[in-house]
């Protein structure tokens, strides 16, 4: 089942695509607001494949093809220039194995990858929820994860499926108690993004509270130590890429000043945040703490149980970390993918009516949402927003 809906939006997701890009321009070495790089160009009205690598899959697809610069490439006006050095490494290598394995070009290579992370990570999440929610929970989780409005950036030359299945593979080794191999998952998730931090957060939450459960539930010294070390080792991870950064090009702060880059001239100064917008006079924070609001209910809500503790754990605290850690960008649609946790407040018990209706809504709301985020922020013609 987990399976069928997510090829069935898939399927919907890459007709939106073609019919789409039939509105983006030809575009040359760099786009028409000088943002992103496109490398090799990029026709007018591209294809399905060759969409997949618009945006962020050009500078995957540089490092795929060339690697990263041995030198911090310098703006002409500013402190740093965009380059591949802001973006993490595993999953332009996993494509890169693809692309030799088959003989196949970035594109095609890389819409493998993200869509077959995608599939696995679907029927993870499907799994997990059954397990602690019963069928209908975990149906209405696959079906609200396909439907979320950026949902088609998990077949695309992006890294949010394989961050989320790293993401699951990890919140389900912790709920087992596997913490050595939980350590090398998060070291893998320390090479796809920039969200082990929170991991850690997470991991160390799960052993408080298993500490205070000891009296029902056995929680060792042993185990103690090594849920710490998996914190630990989780929150290592978060360094990993920038010490890499570092370490290649001679400068310390080399990750850092590349995503200066990205920045808007006024954030300069200061790693901005949702938390530095919240007051006038733009006050573009304040949707921030709305969705943080959102998933602190769905977290905390008495039917949030059929989810799981740690995916309960996982939603708040990411989210937390995503405002602190970015800025109000288009860019936030894309990175709450990774929350995982469903956006439909579902009955526990439906009657078949409720039931139809719950997922036939969240479907249509989800398709349409769809469409105008792969309109609007994906096709690169010049508009204001951007994936």
């Amino acid at each position: 089942m987990p399976l069928l809906i997510f090829a069935a939006f898939r399927i919907v997701d890459a007709v939106f695509f073609v019919v789409a890009m039939r509105h983006q321009p030809a575009l040359g070495a760099v786009n028409l607001r000088g943002l992103f790089i496109y490398d090799p160009p990029m026709p007018a009205a591209p294809g399905y494949l060759t969409s997949a690598t618009n945006w962020d899959g050009q500078w995957y697809q540089q490092i795929a093809m060339h690697g990263y610069p041995h030198e911090l490439p310098t703006a002409t006006s500013g402190p740093a220039a965009q380059s591949a050095w802001a973006f993490y490494p595993l999953f332009p290598a996993v494509v890169r194995l693809v692309m030799i394995l088959t003989g196949s070009g970035f594109p095609l290579a890389a819409v493998l990858v993200s869509t077959t992370a995608g599939a696995a990570a679907t029927v993870l999440l499907y799994r997990m929820v059954m397990r602690t929610g019963g069928p209908w929970a975990a149906l209405v989780a696959v079906v609200a994860l396909c439907a979320w409005p950026a949902g088609p950036v998990l077949q695309v030359a992006y890294t949010e499926s394989l961050a989320l299945l790293l993401i699951l593979i990890c919140l389900q080794l912790l709920g087992r108690g596997r913490y050595g191999w939980l350590m090398v998952g998060s070291v893998l998730l320390g090479l796809v993004r920039a969200v082990s931090l929170p991991l850690a957060l997470v991991i160390a939450l799960h052993g408080v509270q298993r500490w205070r459960r000891r009296a029902h539930e056995p929680f060792g010294t042993a185990e103690r130590w090594w849920c710490g070390a998996a914190a630990a080792v989780a929150g290592l991870s978060f360094a990993i890429w920038p010490a890499v950064a570092a370490i290649v090009t001679g400068q310390a702060n080399a990750y850092t000043r590349t995503q200066t880059g990205w920045h808007g001239r006024t954030d300069t100064g200061a790693w901005p945040s949702w938390f530095s917008h919240l007051f006038p006079p733009d006050f573009r924070g304040v949707g921030g703490m709305l969705i943080l609001a959102v998933a602190l209910v769905l977290a905390l809500v008495p039917s949030a149980r059929r989810w799981g503790t740690e995916l309960r754990l996982w939603g708040p605290v990411y989210v937390l970390y995503l405002l602190a850690a970015t800025r109000p960008i288009p860019s936030i649609a894309r990175f709450l993918v990774l929350v995982g946790l469903p956006w439909v407040p579902a009955p526990v018990r439906p009657g078949r009516t409720a039931a139809i209706a719950t997922i036939a809504l969240t479907v249509l709301v989800g398709l349409v949402l769809q469409w105008l985020w792969v309109r609007e922020y994906y096709v690169d013609a010049g508009r204001v927003g951007y994936p």
